[in-house]
């Protein structure tokens, strides 16, 4: 469960920067992982072993030397993690000099080793989540979940955080699991039953996807994906739930995207500016002063240039099923980023 062969080594750097005693590391069948002296890696210890049983601290004296398989004269320090001894550090020399320093050896072998695991552990729960998010077979998630200690039958959703750092993921997310996927842009892991509140004071544009258990979770994480685009300045958090029209142009191919735009918008599409302000005024809830102040011009220039693209559209922008087709179009427009004006008033 704790290979000592990587940390060990660090442990006997670590130590030996504070005391000049010869310093082991073994693990849990007594094998020495890392030492100070290279030609003791691989050796038995049977001091450790009995430290281990009884998790204790021991004197290694001379009758024990005499005894016990490997051993030198000094104590051992059995590791306990989470109640359960996983290797012994062993400090050769005098006990009675040793056991001075005896507990700060053990405690900050313990450290090491427990900041270790925990990091370990985010790992492979970060690179099991990229996993999940690219579909995994019922098995594999069951048998990865077991090892990960994650509950399986529990639902979970996927959040999708925009434009943000790993700082600044480890600095907001302190328990959730998450993992980068694009560069800026984090997939989170939530339980169900954690309420989402939170991801609204983060002022960060965040993507919110459906309920799901682990084995399905990649449908939450494409929900995600699709919220997050519709996601502006004006609605920094969209959940997938509370998509509408949206979900139709979904699954739309860029082809046909511009084959409806173009055959909507008809020869508006031209003429950049009053295209720009159609969509605008149909992607807004705002009035027609808050949309001229927006646009920095006078309220009969926009009465004037509304007029302009109802012309070109051959409808009023009161039209029902025309401002239908318009709004469906500029659904289509912000999915794909026909244009570069979008992103400016995203």
């Amino acid at each position: 469960m704790y290979d000592l062969h990587i940390i060990g080594d660090q442990i006997v750097r670590e130590l030996g920067q504070l005391i000049q005693e010869q310093i082991i590391v073994t693990n849990q069948q007594g094998m020495i992982k890392a030492s100070t002296e290279p030609e003791r890696v691989g050796s038995f210890h049977e001091g450790s072993l009995l430290a281990m049983r009884k998790k204790q601290i021991l004197h290694m004296k001379q009758s024990e030397v005499e005894k016990l398989q490997g051993v030198r004269p000094g104590m051992v320090f059995p590791i306990i993690i989470q109640n359960e001894p996983i290797g012994v550090i062993g400090v050769t020399g005098d006990p009675k000099h040793i056991s001075q320093y005896g507990m700060l050896v053990k405690r900050l072998a313990e450290m090491l080793i427990s900041d270790f695991i925990h990091q370990r552990d985010h790992v492979q729960k970060e690179q099991f989540l990229a996993q999940l998010l690219q579909g995994m077979s019922e098995k594999e998630v069951r048998r990865g979940a077991k090892e990960l200690k994650m509950e399986a039958a529990q639902l979970y959703r996927i959040v999708i955080v925009e434009d943000v750092l790993r700082e600044w993921m480890h600095e907001n997310v302190k328990k959730e699991l998450f993992t980068a996927i694009h560069q800026g842009q984090y997939a989170i892991l939530l339980p169900a039953n954690q309420e989402v509140a939170f991801l609204y004071d983060w002022q960060q544009k965040v993507g919110i996807g459906g309920t799901y258990l682990l084995e399905q979770i990649k449908l939450s994480y494409e929900e995600a994906k699709t919220a997050l685009l519709y996601c502006s300045n004006e609605r920094l958090v969209v959940q997938e739930s509370e998509l509408t029209m949206e979900l139709i142009v979904a699954d739309i191919t860029r082809e046909r995207a511009m084959k409806f735009v173009s055959r909507v918008c008809g020869s508006l599409v031209k003429d950049t500016m009053l295209f720009e302000h159609m969509y605008l005024r149909i992607m807004t809830d705002w009035t027609l002063n808050e949309l001229a102040s927006y646009l920095h011009i006078h309220r009969n220039t926009l009465n004037y240039r509304l007029m302009k693209i109802e012309e070109k559209l051959g409808y009023k922008l009161t039209d029902v099923k025309g401002r239908a087709n318009l709004y469906m179009s500029c659904l289509l427009i912000e999915k794909f980023q026909l244009y570069d004006f979008v992103q400016m008033h995203k």
